[in-house]
């Protein structure tokens, strides 16, 4: 079996200056467990249901909270462009 067989190609994302609450409810709607946090064409990190969950982050949620104050940071060193699976030929 090889990564293309079972990877996906449109993964959900958010901008990091939506709110923690636009985060919550587009999970909810895609029922998605993370959201891949990108700005233009970069992956900047991650938001997963955990993030935004609890009452940690139902304050987050109430607060108005942007995305990015939330992530988890996940490119120390630069960020990578989407879509991997298009760019994979070239």
């Amino acid at each position: 079996m090889k990564l293309q067989d079972v990877m996906h190609e449109d993964v959900p994302t958010i901008s990091p200056d939506e709110t923690a609450t636009a985060a919550w409810e587009r999970m909810r709607a895609l029922g998605a467990d993370h959201l891949v946090v990108t700005k233009g064409r970069d992956i900047i990190g991650i938001v997963s249901w955990y993030d935004l969950s609890g009452p940690l982050g139902g304050t987050h949620r109430r607060m108005g909270r942007r995305v990015g104050e939330d992530m988890l940071g996940i490119l120390a060193r630069g960020a990578r462009s989407l879509p991997y699976a298009k760019e994979r030929d070239t």
